[in-house]
């Protein structure tokens, strides 16, 4: 199992690299989940995350982002 596990983390970091390589300013996931995505994110942006399960729900959030970006969970 902990080789899925790893693959799929890998997979996701190249996903999130790929996309994120040319961002710059605040992103927000407004499905963090477990933080696949989130956790992949350039530490050269400012991360922000919405929850509903721990509290933080997308649809309350009211401060300006420049990207939103998510996994959604399906």
């Amino acid at each position: 199992m902990n080789a899925v596990r790893d693959r799929r983390r890998a997979e996701v970091r190249a996903l999130a690299e790929l996309g994120c390589s040319e961002i710059a300013g605040t992103v927000l996931d407004p499905a963090r989940g477990a933080g696949a995505f989130f956790n992949a994110f350039p530490q050269n942006v400012v991360r922000e995350w919405c929850e509903v399960d721990a509290g933080r729900d997308f649809f309350a959030w009211s401060r300006r982002v420049d990207w939103i970006i998510t996994n959604p969970p399906f």
